[in-house]
């Protein structure tokens, strides 16, 4: 059952959307989705099983279907990115395997190789001292199993990316050429890879986080609409048309068929209540109504219904008003306090004539 599911997906679902799209529409749609590009390479992976089983090349058959697997599950990802608890969540794995995990494997890169030619170097007779008898002045005293983590280049690649995740032995830099350069040189290695790259990715990270989450409604409806778009592109034309008269609306009244506008209802998903939005609205409409009293008191009728058909603020009226305002304010409480002023005076030259 699942080759026959493979064979229907690879040579009838896909070639079809070869022949619509063409062979170049068709890479360039499945680029913008990587989970369905996996799940294709999954399927060919599994049908690829087949004739190395029949030639008894099992050790091919089991690496092809160590990738076959988990590609055939990751293709939930692809309508995970429909939900709206799972879409931003969907775009932030995208955007920190696009943009921050390669940025760290970049310059990670950089340090591991450099290191690995060090520690190479350093390490590469470990075993050679393993062997030496107990007298020889070399002998390594590491025993119980035998160090072969430094004896080529890709291996030492591997232990030192090992040990940047944490895992180390650090009793086999006694068996090194220079012990005390070794341990050096790895404590230098610690403080570059594990504690400054790993915190540096975490740092990324988060700010991927933070920026997707900001957006989340955004980013949801822009997964559910590229979802829409990769769905369009793998039908034929009229079958496309004919699917999209079932969630389209019509925008315009001709009955012409070649001049019918149609376009999607998007409706807007919010966490106010209604009585909040209609308490709101009736602010704004105040608002606006306070304004336009204002600009009818300040310029007259006719210019204030220029102002609202035209596409001049009534803001900088409203301000000129608001200024007014503050200055006649300010007038009547300099007035006051000269009053007040005045009538202290008046009551010490009252008590002064008295004595």
């Amino acid at each position: 059952l699942t080759i026959l599911n493979c064979v229907f997906f690879v040579f009838f679902q896909q070639l079809g959307e070869i022949r619509t799209q063409g062979l170049t529409g068709y890479f360039r749609n499945l680029k913008t989705v990587p989970a369905k590009a996996v799940f294709c390479v999954a399927n060919i992976c599994i049908l690829l099983c087949i004739p190395f089983r029949f030639l008894k090349l099992h050790e091919i058959e089991e690496a092809l279907f160590v990738f076959a697997l988990p590609g055939s599950w990751i293709f939930l990802l692809f309508f995970a990115r429909s939900a709206k608890l799972t879409g931003p969540f969907v775009q932030m794995i995208y955007s920190m395997i696009a943009g921050d995990m390669m940025r760290f494997a970049i310059i990670s890169a950089i340090f591991l190789v450099s290191f690995s030619q060090v520690f190479y170097f350093v390490g590469k007779d470990m075993d050679a001292k393993q062997r030496l008898n107990d007298t020889n002045p070399h002998h390594c005293p590491v025993d119980g199993y035998d160090i072969y983590t430094y004896d080529n280049f890709p291996e030492t690649f591997i232990t030192l990316f090992r040990a940047s995740m944490g895992g180390y032995d650090y009793e086999e830099f006694a068996c090194a050429n220079y012990e005390v350069l070794t341990k050096t040189l790895f404590v230098l290695y610690m403080f570059v890879m594990p504690i400054m790259m790993i915190n540096i990715l975490i740092a990324m990270m988060g700010n991927t986080y933070t920026t997707v989450i900001a957006q989340a409604e955004k980013a949801w409806r822009q997964q559910y609409a590229q979802i829409v778009m990769v769905l369009e592109r793998s039908v034929g034309r009229e079958k496309l048309a004919a699917s999209q008269l079932e969630y389209s609306i019509k925008l315009n009244d001709t009955n012409d068929a070649a001049l019918e506008v149609r376009g999607l209802m998007v409706i807007k998903q919010t966490k106010k209540t209604r009585a909040k939005q209609r308490k709101q609205a009736i602010h704004h409409w105040k608002t606006i109504g306070r304004k336009v009293i204002h600009t009818i008191a300040k310029v007259g009728k006719e210019h204030a219904i220029l102002l609202l058909h035209g596409h001049d603020r009534l803001d900088p009226i409203i301000e000129d008003e608001k200024v007014c305002g503050r200055l006649r304010l300010a007038f009547w409480v300099w007035r006051l306090r000269s009053r007040r002023r005045r009538l202290g005076r008046l009551k010490q030259l009252t008590i002064k004539h008295s004595i």
